[in-house]
């Protein structure tokens, strides 16, 4: 009679390894389309934390002038961690914070956004936000 091993035939090690293989080759392809989503997530909840702020600073005043990025972060109505602005939004550019044609306008634009991401924004916002390729500047206009 034979005696029974216990184990696993190198053959069968070398099929699981292959599925594990297979599986994390696919997961590998959604892992960039997932971080833009979380890049574009994050873009926009800044526009909104920016547009709170900016609500906030010129409900004292009843308009938008001399509101900037720096002024909400000095004057704590923003969290700290935008710190001077020129590197804070999720794609390493500026936010920049200003009054818009009218002092009851509001404009926020955010600097080096690559063209896929700030066009999906673009369409996702209602018109609000416009995407310019030229700088990749994504500005987002709120009227009061």
């Amino acid at each position: 009679m034979y005696k029974k091993k216990n184990g696993f035939t190198l053959i069968e090690m070398m099929v699981v390894l292959l599925i594990i293989l297979g599986v994390g080759a696919l997961s590998m392809k959604g892992i960039p389309k997932a971080m833009n989503f979380w890049r574009n997530y994050l873009l926009t909840k800044q526009a909104e934390d920016m547009q709170k702020g900016a609500l906030d600073y010129a409900n004292s005043l009843g308009h938008f002038t001399g509101v900037s990025c720096e002024t909400l972060v000095d004057e704590n109505i923003i969290d700290q961690s935008y710190g001077d602005c020129t590197t804070s939004n999720p794609f390493g550019g500026a936010i920049d914070v200003s009054e818009g044609d009218t002092v009851y306008d509001l404009v926020i634009e955010f600097s080096d956004v690559p063209t896929i991401n700030g066009r999906a924004i673009e369409r996702k916002s209602g018109e609000k936000a416009v995407y310019t390729e030229e700088g990749g500047i994504l500005a987002w206009t709120f009227k009061s």
